[in-house]
């Protein structure tokens, strides 16, 4: 097996033989990043564990274990904090030789997962009948960023760009279709032939818009102005009250004429 070049993983080595010196588990032993940088690069709370089970003073415990790692090249300094927690600095030749590992490298130091993934990533969520904004891209470099970890790791990734609401794009489909070839059979309601699937309607969303008093032409125009949406200078400008031409969409956009 590798020895790990990881330096969490070695400390928790150093600091787990030391604990088995004590007849301890060496698990309590394990190192993690310090909750208090300005104190100590590493922490280890095995001695508060190690104190429960065996009914002892933790701060002694981790006396011992302090004592045992002064002698440790990764160590510079090393000390017991608060009621028997294990503070532990790296020392400069530590740090450098982890450098000079990671330089070397053609990974910079990362693993690859002992377990490879199955792992599926569906992203984007682009609607295509809309325009697209700031939010599609951040979707979108966030869902590549994290297939793209992944893989790196060793994971098998199945990615999907997931392109959402399609409806508008068949709505305006048919409804072009119908007013080019209205004796088609899918568009006869009285035609029972096998070629027309149960529930077909040629009434496609775009036809719902006569109900709300807009031609079926506007979802194949720029978008429309709202002034619910916009600022009050743009709505004066909307309701013809004097105030400095604002470019488009502020401007009224003129409707077009229901033919």
């Amino acid at each position: 097996m590798t020895k790990s070049t990881d330096l969490a993983d070695q400390l928790s080595e150093a600091a787990g033989a030391a604990f088995a010196a004590l007849g301890l588990d060496p698990a309590l032993g394990a190192m993690r990043r310090s909750d208090r940088p300005d104190l100590a690069d590493f922490q280890c709370n095995g001695a508060m564990a190690a104190a429960k089970k065996l009914g002892k003073n933790p701060r002694e415990i981790a006396t011992a274990i302090v004592e045992a790692l002064k002698s440790s090249p990764l160590v510079a300094t090393t000390d017991v904090a608060g009621p028997g927690f294990i503070n532990v600095k790296l020392s400069a030749e530590a740090l450098s030789q982890r450098a000079e590992q990671i330089a070397a490298d053609p990974r910079s130091g990362a693993r690859t997962t002992e377990t490879p993934r199955r792992v599926v990533i569906d992203f984007g969520g682009w609607n295509v009948a809309k325009e697209m904004h700031i939010g599609h891209l951040r979707s979108t470099v966030i869902g590549d960023s994290l297939q793209r970890l992944f893989c790196f790791m060793g994971d098998t990734v199945t990615s999907d760009v997931h392109l959402g609401d399609w409806g508008l794009q068949m709505g305006q489909l048919i409804n072009e279709v119908k007013l080019e070839q209205p004796g088609l059979p899918y568009f006869d309601a009285s035609n029972t032939a096998p070629q027309r699937p149960k529930g077909l309607k040629a009434r496609p969303m775009v036809r719902c818009s006569r109900l709300q008093g807009r031609p079926p032409s506007i979802f194949l125009s720029p978008r429309p102005f709202r002034p619910e949406t916009i600022s009050i200078r743009a709505l004066k400008t909307f309701r013809g009250q004097k105030s400095p031409p604002l470019p488009w969409p502020f401007a009224p956009f003129p409707w077009p004429k229901n033919t």
